[in-house]
């Protein structure tokens, strides 16, 4: 509200000096640049009181804010901390980080590939002359896979 207050005094004041700079015969942009020097002057030295409630109002919205993520960040230290100490937490980040490497490792399984439901020798043999022929090799039959320019 003490924001309000002010921008609503300076306003005022402003067209209060427009208005006496017209009365003495000012116009345009002479009129207008006047003004605004003439009434930051005069608001200087006539609003500071309500400066001054501003930047109190100011203070307080801002420690209000910092208060507030300093709790924050504390219960979610305590939470963190006590996420930690349990064994059940632990687990389930080892099960996670397991599900992660895989997920790097093998990425959409695609079948012949190695670690699909396929088993043995089979899948290994598919899934590497896939692999080769997509990286532009040949497979074990002779095929050629695409043939694509190497970066140099």
């Amino acid at each position: 509200m003490a924001v309000l207050r002010y921008t609503a005094l300076r306003a005022g004041i402003l067209v209060v000096v427009g208005a006496l700079l017209w009365l003495v015969g000012l116009r345009g942009f002479w009129l207008v640049l006047t003004a605004i020097f003439f009434s930051g002057v005069i608001s200087i030295f006539v609003l500071r009181s309500s400066r001054d409630a501003v930047s109190a109002a100011l203070d307080r919205r801002v420690s209000t804010i910092k208060q507030r993520l300093d709790e924050h960040a504390a219960a979610e230290d305590a939470w963190d901390e006590a996420t930690r100490q349990s064994p059940e937490a632990e687990r389930d980040e080892v099960q996670l980080a397991e599900r992660e490497s895989e997920g790097e490792q093998g990425g959409e399984e695609q079948p012949g590939h190695a670690g699909s439901s396929q088993g043995g020798d089979e899948a290994d043999t598919a899934g590497a002359a896939h692999d080769r022929k997509r990286a532009g090799g040949s497979s074990r039959d002779g095929q050629q896979g695409e043939s694509r320019p190497r970066p140099v």
